[in-house]
């Protein structure tokens, strides 16, 4: 820092000194100093020896503070002559640094670098040049400097400033003025190269970004309702063995068939959103109760059942599915079709003669009572949806609408393999139909009353299989029937 501090000094007397010099030199040109120049020394240049010369000015080059500058700086001047060669020669050396603006720039082999700017001249501004010409001329040829007298110029104002625009050189900025003739300064210096330091870059600042404008007059889209779960047609209409029984819109419940043992005395329900049938009439209400119209072993216990979601039917039992996924059966035990209290996350039932049957949530489907005809070889079964029941004859339906089908097969009520797009199946007695998606119906089995003629029925969205009827549901409420009709079971149109 001190030896920075001293060349600034020195540039700064310099600069004086060069100052006063033009200051002399200007007085003298407008009159007010006289120069005698017969006082003049004898080895003074004269006027005729220097016309030829050539007017050079003086180069102020800043030296970058990373540039290597060579330790010493000697300006040889020739020897010196006779007077009569009109030439003053001189020759000095000294160890005092030159100001970096009085050096010229040197770089290694290769390198070029940008000059330096000049203060005022930041990019955009303009660069000044300042020239004055003056009586007394300073010219140089390398390092011998001579004097000239030349005549005052006609205006005794120095000329005014120029400005230029600034080039695209890579030179060092020139800064031209004039010196006293009797002022030839040359110095030779040592400067050590000050540490480089890098400069932090400023942080930049993150581009402002404006808010998106919102689009006007945008129209407000109403959000989508999901889509209702299609109804449950399921236990609307139920087939028995010689009368038929179906839930209408009002919750009330329509029959047709055999009049005995008051198994058609169902004038009175209300609230029935399930029915299921054989020699008698099951009704589940909306508030999870059972009523049963009929004769029936074990009648006495469906009163108390609560929280009921499913209900089924055979000839001598009746079971009911609670909504915590457990079961419960009434009726004859001879074969222990009644042992299901153990049951779990049970989601459908379906009672047969002496058989009762549980689908689990996982797909899997248990059994207990009566395996006379292997109707319940069910342990295999995986991936069921739903189930039903025949006397001696169990079916499922699988998730990707194919059926399965275990028990009694004399009449071919078993034969479903080649059944496809099935949405719905009911077991009767001793046949078996099956729903298509389309709304069409299948059917196989016992159908020495026609009630396996299915085949023209459409539109239709449930079905029942009884002894030996069959009942189809369809999607506008009305019912259609085929199959035995001595009872009049298939009077179904009202």
């Amino acid at each position: 820092m001190k030896k920075f501090l001293r060349t600034v000094l020195r540039i700064l007397l310099i600069l004086t000194l060069m100052f006063l010099t033009g200051l002399m030199v200007y007085l003298i040109t407008v009159g007010v100093i006289t120069v005698d120049s017969s006082k003049l020394p004898s080895n003074r240049v004269s006027t005729a020896d220097t016309e030829a010369a050539v007017t050079q000015p003086m180069n102020i080059a800043t030296t970058p503070a990373a540039q290597t500058v060579p330790e010493t700086t000697q300006a040889v001047v020739p020897a010196e002559t006779e007077p009569s060669q009109n030439a003053e020669t001189v020759a000095a050396e000294t160890t005092d640094p030159i100001p970096p603006e009085a050096m010229e720039q040197t770089f290694p082999e290769g390198e070029n670098p940008e000059p330096d700017v000049l203060p005022g001249t930041e990019s955009g501004q303009e660069t000044t040049e300042l020239t004055e010409t003056l009586p007394i001329v300073i010219t140089s040829s390398k390092d011998v400097i001579t004097l000239k007298d030349t005549e005052p110029a006609d205006s005794t104002e120095p000329e005014a400033m120029t400005n230029t625009e600034p080039t695209d050189s890579t030179e060092p900025s020139v800064v031209e003025n004039t010196l006293e003739p009797t002022q030839a300064i040359t110095e030779s210096v040592s400067v050590e190269e000050p540490e480089k330091t890098e400069l932090q870059e400023a942080p930049q600042e993150p581009e402002k970004t404006e808010p998106q404008e919102e689009p006007q007059n945008q129209e407000k889209t109403e959000p989508q309702e999901e889509p209702e779960e299609p109804e449950d047609f399921s236990g609307k209409i139920a087939a028995g063995s010689y009368h038929s029984v179906w839930v209408k819109s009002d919750g009330t419940v329509g029959t047709a068939g055999n009049m005995e043992s008051n198994r058609r005395k169902t004038t009175q329900w209300n609230n029935i959103v399930k029915v299921a049938a054989y020699h008698h009439t099951v009704g589940l209400r909306t508030d999870g109760t059972v009523i049963v119209a009929g004769e029936v072993p074990g009648k006495s216990n469906i009163s108390g059942w609560t929280d009921i979601v499913d209900i089924d039917a055979s000839a001598n039992n009746t079971v009911g599915l609670t909504d915590s996924g457990t079961v419960v059966c009434t009726g004859y035990n001879t074969y222990g079709q009644c042992d299901v209290s153990s049951w779990r996350d049970i989601v459908d039932v379906a009672v047969g003669y002496r058989t009762t049957y549980g689908l689990k949530a996982n797909g899997t489907v248990v059994a207990a009572g009566s395996n006379a005809y292997g109707q319940r070889d069910v342990e295999s079964w995986t991936d069921i949806a739903a189930i039903s029941a025949g006397d001696y004859h169990v079916v499922g339906l699988k998730s990707d609408g194919t059926v399965v089908a275990a028990g009694m097969n004399c009449y071919e009520q078993c034969e479903v393999e080649s059944w496809m797009d099935i949405v719905a199946i009911s077991a009767g007695s001793c046949h078996t139909v099956g729903l298509r998606s389309d709304g069409t119906v299948v059917a196989t089995g016992y159908n020495k009353y026609g009630q396996c003629s299915v085949g023209g029925w459409t539109d239709v969205v449930a079905i029942s299989g009884g002894t030996n009827h069959t009942l189809g549901l369809r999607s506008d409420g009305s019912i259609v029937a085929a199959g035995s009709n001595g009872y009049a079971q298939c009077n179904v149109g009202s």
